[in-house]
C-alpha cells in the first residue's frame, strides 16, 4: 500500500469545507452588514406605491374658446380612458402651451378656466386671468404653459374617463380667445396603494 495521499479526495473535501464556511458566513454575516436585507419588502412597496400602468395620449388638433363661451364645454378630442385593477389610485396630468389672443378693442378682465376631470370622481380647475385697463388698438397674443395634476384617493376596479373642459367666466368689451395649436398631452397613471 502506498502512503501517498488521495489528491482527488483532498480537493473535494477542500471545496466542501469552503462552501460550508462561505454559506455560513453569508447566512450570519450579511444581515449584520445589511440590516434591512431580511425586511418584508411588500411593506415598502405599499407605502411608496407601485406604478401599475400608464396611459398616455397626445392631441394636435387646433381648438379655441372665446370669452363669450360662458358654459363649460369639452375640449374636443382631449380625453382618455384607463381601466384599473382596484385598490389603487390615479395620478393624472394634463399639459399644454396655450395662446391667449386679445383683439384691438379688448378691455377688462378675461378669465379662462381649464378643468381636468376624472368623470364622476374628481375635478381640478386652473384659472388664467388677463387684464387690460383700456383697449390698446392692436391685437396682442401671449403664450402660457399650463400643467394640471390631480391624484385620487383609493378607487375600486373600473374604467375611468379623463376629459378636459374649458370656458370663459365673463364676457368683457372686445374679443379674447384662448386657443391651442400645439400638442396637448394627458397622462394617467395607476398606482397601487
Amino acid at each position: 500500500m502506498s502512503n501517498k495521499p488521495n489528491t482527488l479526495g483532498i480537493i473535494i473535501a477542500s471545496v466542501l469545507i469552503t462552501l460550508v464556511a462561505t454559506g455560513t458566513g453569508m447566512y450570519f454575516g450579511l444581515p449584520l452588514l445589511f440590516p434591512n436585507l431580511t425586511a418584508d419588502l411588500s411593506e415598502y412597496d405599499q407605502s411608496e406605491g407601485i406604478l401599475l400602468q400608464t396611459q398616455y395620449a397626445e392631441f394636435t388638433q387646433y381648438l379655441s374658446v372665446s370669452d363669450s363661451d360662458l358654459v363649460p364645454e369639452i375640449m374636443t378630442g382631449t380625453n382618455l380612458s384607463i381601466t384599473t385593477q382596484g385598490s389603487s389610485k390615479l395620478h393624472v396630468t394634463f399639459t399644454e402651451n396655450f395662446v391667449a389672443r386679445f383683439g384691438p378693442s379688448f378691455s377688462g378682465d378675461a378669465i379662462f378656466n381649464v378643468t381636468l376631470s376624472i368623470v364622476g370622481i374628481q375635478n381640478k380647475t386652473l384659472s388664467m386671468l388677463e387684464s387690460r385697463m383700456s383697449a390698446t388698438g392692436t391685437q396682442e397674443q401671449h403664450n402660457r404653459f399650463v400643467q394640471i395634476t390631480l391624484e385620487t384617493t383609493t378607487l375600486p376596479a373600473a374604467t375611468y374617463s379623463v376629459i378636459m373642459y374649458w370656458y370663459s367666466t365673463q364676457d368683457p368689451t372686445g374679443s379674447a380667445y384662448l386657443f391651442t395649436y400645439d400638442s396637448r398631452a394627458l397622462y394617467a397613471q395607476e398606482i397601487a396603494v
